[in-house]
């Protein structure tokens, strides 16, 4: 009796096993799944080796990175030639011009000291140069006078000889005590102003201006005599 009852319970427990297990295959046999539902697909593993894997993109990204590197350096290096090069052509255009400006600077400082030393010498020989008063004065003077200023005396004798009759002008150029003791030649014991090359050529010319009637050196010595009988 217990026997009995073992196998009924066991055979209630395996047939709803086999009626799904059943139902299952119908169901594949008809292209559909339980409950009319698709059948399940089951997934196909891949048991593929390492060696059949693809190739590793990382590797790929840090080739075409080196070359990027690469170009942008060749780019640097041709980027600092190009400026090498045009730091050379400024440079050397920037040295022509200033020379240029040097020269033309030099030239121009030079013009202005000659400006300037005419001014200060115009200054001079309108202002405390005449009348000249002693030797030393005299000697001074011409010194003084050259081939670049000696207008400038001669303009400024010839206004002062302008200002009345020679005899008496003189004395605006000469001071007296020259004129008493100097005469052209040095002659009856008087001291000569021939010595002074460049003074008396200067006050000829002058004379010649004020009076060209006659020799200028006949003017002065006249001019000398009646002077000192003034």
């Amino acid at each position: 009796m217990l026997l009995q009852e073992l196998l009924l319970q066991a055979h209630l427990d395996i047939h709803p096993v086999m009626a799904v297990a059943s139902a299952f295959r119908m169901s594949e046999s008809n292209g559909q799944g339980i409950n009319g539902q698709p059948p399940a697909k089951v997934r196909k593993l891949n048991f593929a080796t390492s060696h059949d894997e693809p190739e590793n993109p990382s590797g790929t990204q840090h080739t075409e990175l080196r070359r990027e590197i690469d170009g942008l350096r060749k780019d640097i290096v041709e980027l600092r030639e190009n400026l090498n090069t045009s730091l050379e052509k400024i440079a050397k255009e920037m040295k022509a011009e200033m020379g240029f400006l040097a020269e033309r600077m030099g030239v121009q400082n030079a013009y202005l000291r000659q400006i300037l030393q005419r001014g200060a010498q115009s200054t001079e020989a309108q202002g405390s140069t005449f009348p000249v008063s002693s030797p030393e004065e005299l000697m001074a003077l011409d010194l003084k006078i050259t081939p670049e200023n000696r207008q400038i005396y001669i303009t400024k004798m010839k206004e002062l000889l302008l200002q009345a009759t020679l005899s008496k002008s003189l004395k605006k150029v000469l001071g007296e005590e020259l004129i008493i003791s100097h005469n052209i030649g040095g002659v009856s014991k008087k001291k000569a102003l021939n010595v002074y090359a460049s003074f008396l050529p200067a006050l000829l010319e002058a004379i010649s201006l004020v009076d060209s009637s006659q020799p200028a050196e006949k003017s002065l010595s006249k001019a000398m005599q009646d002077s000192t009988q003034q």
